[in-house]
């Protein structure tokens, strides 16, 4: 667990390095980008032992309290970031508007492949109990497949929603089918809504 730094760790914005400058500057906006409040990122980094509160973090922010490194890893992972990919997002000159608009369309795409599997997951939840219930004969067969129906207009709905951008972008395939991190998601997408051919 860290603690809160002594006073002359602390001393004065003046005796800072432009290092730390850029790092309190680095965390506001990478806090922000993903809509996030200093009180919850200070609350989560409580949750993982560090003495924060969220002066603490108003204080790194405002270049009056110096990050120390081993919390720099938590910080990331508190505000949604991947440490071990994007450290150096905090130790940058100035983290550039494109690199964060990348980060938040990478961080939408993992909570929509985070849904697709959730959506699928309860999908053959409801189909097992349509099942159940069918042979227990406390729903007919009748109800029992126009609730089918209701599960395949969904994923329909879905597909179609895909295939809409995919023809109001113009694009014949994914962009990210060559990047291997992608790969598995893309493959779930394909598989419900192919990309056209011509």
């Amino acid at each position: 667990m860290t603690s809160e730094p002594s006073a002359a760790e602390t001393a004065s914005t003046g005796q800072l390095s432009a290092l730390n400058i850029n790092v309190g500057a680095n965390v506001t906006e990478l806090r922000e980008n993903k809509h996030l409040s200093m009180y919850d990122v200070a609350k989560a980094m409580k949750k993982l032992g560090h003495s924060w509160s969220k002066t603490t973090l108003f204080n790194i922010e405002h270049n009056s309290r110096r990050l120390q490194a081993v919390e720099a890893f938590d910080l990331l992972r508190c505000m949604g970031y991947p440490p071990e990919t994007d450290l150096m997002l905090l130790y940058r000159d100035s983290p550039s508007q494109v690199d964060l608009s990348i980060e938040d369309c990478a961080f939408a795409g993992h909570k929509c492949e985070v849904c697709w599997s959730e959506y699928r997951k309860s999908r053959e939840l409801a189909e097992a109990s349509l099942d159940e219930a069918t042979q227990a004969g406390t729903i007919t067969k009748e109800r029992a497949d126009n609730l089918r129906i209701n599960l395949r207009t969904w994923e329909q709905s879905f597909q179609e929603a895909i295939q809409e951008n995919r023809e109001a972008d113009g694009s014949d395939c994914h962009p990210l089918t060559a990047d291997p991190e992608a790969g598995s998601f893309i493959k779930k997408v394909d598989a419900i809504a192919p990309a056209p051919t011509r």
